[in-house]
């Protein structure tokens, strides 16, 4: 199933959503698996006309207490003992450039603290997302996770309509400029052990509001998806 998403409808974009969570529910060894192959997923099943991609980067991270962490990803961190505080580990990651097709070749994002003052873009997607690391679920993310969502906007959602100029992404030339970036969406859930996911996309085309709430329709299978492996308490493949 490979969608033109500047022409398809809602319900294409949900289908689409259905069919992965169906694909991927009980395949997969580990929740760093899934989230790898969501990410390659959505890069190349959603298109503008037949070929060009929607996206030219999709990012999926965890977080969760720095206990969570692999020892390689802790080892990275250079913190020995560290207070039991939040952080964010990139999982799943597919895009135009080679060394954004896997976790381990990306530079600087493997692994970060989860705090909302890091970076200009994570804390306005804390801010937008109504999200802070270690949080309760609330109703609505228990809703997302039992498929019961109905209508209703998905709740934790981010989104800058214009990538260029933007002062929540200050790597404007290397980044934005360099690869045609035009705008970022996002959406992020929480688990019932209080740790999360947070998914990013990096357009190649502007997404508007009508465009952006068409994305938000793969927010629930991801969320139920990623929940899955989380209940299931094997987190990495290492």
């Amino acid at each position: 199933m490979r969608l033109d998403f500047t022409s398809c409808d809602d319900s294409e974009i949900s289908e689409l959503g259905t069919y992965l969570f169906n694909r991927y529910h009980s395949n997969y060894e580990s929740q760093e698996e899934v989230a790898q192959y969501l990410a390659t997923e959505f890069y190349n099943r959603l298109l503008v006309g037949k070929e060009d991609h929607v996206f030219a980067l999709i990012r999926i991270f965890r977080f969760g207490p720095f206990s969570t962490l692999p020892l390689s990803l802790r080892e990275q961190a250079g913190i020995t003992n560290p207070a039991d505080d939040y952080w964010l580990a990139l999982m799943g990651t597919y895009g135009d450039e080679a060394q954004w097709r896997h976790r381990t070749l990306s530079k600087g994002h493997q692994v970060f603290p989860a705090r909302a003052d890091f970076t200009p873009m994570l804390k306005e997607a804390f801010a937008q997302m109504m999200l802070t690391p270690g949080d309760n679920l609330t109703v609505e993310d228990v809703q997302v996770l039992l498929n019961q969502e109905g209508d209703r906007p998905y709740r934790r959602a981010f989104h800058i309509e214009n990538a260029v100029g933007s002062p929540h992404i200050p790597v404007q030339g290397e980044f934005v400029l360099r690869h045609g970036i035009r705008s970022v969406v996002g959406f992020s859930g929480l688990y019932t052990n209080r740790a999360g996911f947070m998914c990013l996309g990096f357009s190649s085309i502007p997404i508007n509001e009508a465009r952006f709430r068409k994305a938000l329709r793969l927010a629930p299978a991801v969320a139920r998806l990623l929940a899955i492996y989380e209940g299931r308490g094997v987190i990495w493949n290492v």
